[in-house]
């Protein structure tokens, strides 16, 4: 693997990416029946993100919108139809095989279910010293000291070491799940909605400690989530998808008191709130998202938009950049 690069303008030093994602497509096939193929199912269209090193990244959306495909792509999980990955500025589909070792070495996943990710017949201690194992890193002994390392950075008491996931709660389960991704040192975790599966007063501390690992290690997050109060409490930026596509991206602050894209903002109208907050009339999300067997023509989001017109009926807005460092895809955003 190539060592991050740098580009020097003026007396400013740009780094690139730690990871970037360009005109991602997926699709799958369906079947019509037995024999016959189905219509494809596209899954993501022409999605593109970037994370820096040290960030977080939340990719929100409603279920159906194609974020778990997204992510599961970066790690070979799922195949790409068109479109490029990069980790570091490499492309993945140039790397040798040693060189994607390296990257699943240094990017790790965090799943939605910490109990079905973890094998029911390993002790704790040899549930997280798994990776170190897989990627032949350092002797047992210095294995067993990193393993006690990260155990205490999530807050595990060492003892439990020797016990097996059944014996835990669902929050000490996402502890352990979290230790596994921290214990090979990686540059960036990608937690798929790993806060769903957890009570509301776990969640919290779960979100807490996540927090504090990005303060003392650096480490960058791609979180997929639906729950967009916790997205304001950890996220940098977000980037919305609705059936496939990014129809908007911004810093967190802009995406939460100045949503442009009306999904965005049917989105934000969503969120539990306190008090009677400001809200913007005849902005409420309406109806289902489509299925991706049979997307809507033109803008996706037209038969629930309030804003909608022909011209969204006929033409597939494209993701521009507009003021702020916003993306936008959208005929008729909202002026902020």
């Amino acid at each position: 693997m190539t060592a991050p690069s740098q580009t020097q303008i003026g007396n400013e030093v740009l780094k690139k990416p730690l990871l970037e994602i360009a005109e991602l497509t997926i699709r799958f096939s369906s079947r019509a029946g037995m024999f016959k193929r189905g219509p494809d199912i596209q899954a993501v269209t022409q999605a593109s993100l970037t994370i820096q090193p040290g960030e977080t990244l939340a990719l929100v959306g409603e279920s159906g919108s194609g974020k778990t495909t997204l992510v599961r792509s970066i790690l070979d999980l799922v195949p790409i139809t068109k479109g490029v990955i990069s980790f570091h500025g490499a492309r993945t589909d140039q790397m040798t095989q040693q060189e994607r070792r390296e990257m699943r070495q240094r990017v790790q996943f965090i799943f939605q279910d910490p109990f079905g990710s973890l094998n029911p017949r390993l002790t704790v201690r040899d549930l997280i010293a798994e990776p170190l194992v897989v990627h032949r890193m350092g002797t047992s002994v210095e294995r067993a000291a990193r393993v006690d390392l990260v155990m205490k950075q999530v807050g595990l008491p060492n003892e439990y070491a020797s016990r097996y996931p059944h014996q835990f709660s669902g929050g000490q389960r996402q502890r352990i799940a979290i230790a596994r991704a921290l214990v090979s040192s990686p540059e960036l975790i990608i937690a798929d909605e790993h806060l769903s599966a957890l009570d509301v007063s776990i969640q919290s501390q779960i979100l807490n400690l996540l927090t504090d690992l990005k303060t003392q290690l650096g480490v960058s997050y791609l979180l997929v989530s639906h729950d967009l109060n916790a997205v304001h409490h950890l996220a940098d930026r977000v980037a919305v998808m609705y059936l496939g596509r990014i129809v908007e991206a911004a810093s967190k602050d802009l995406v939460f008191t100045q949503p442009s894209h009306p999904y965005t903002v049917a989105l934000m109208q969503s969120m539990p709130k306190l008090g009677a907050g400001k809200r913007i009339p005849g902005q409420a999300l309406r109806g289902e998202i489509p299925s991706p067997l049979a997307p809507p023509s033109g803008c996706a989001f037209h038969p629930r938009c309030s804003r909608a017109t022909a011209h969204c009926q006929k033409a597939v807005p494209v993701l521009r950049h507009a003021a702020l460092g916003r993306q936008i895809a959208c005929h008729h955003p909202l002026e902020v």
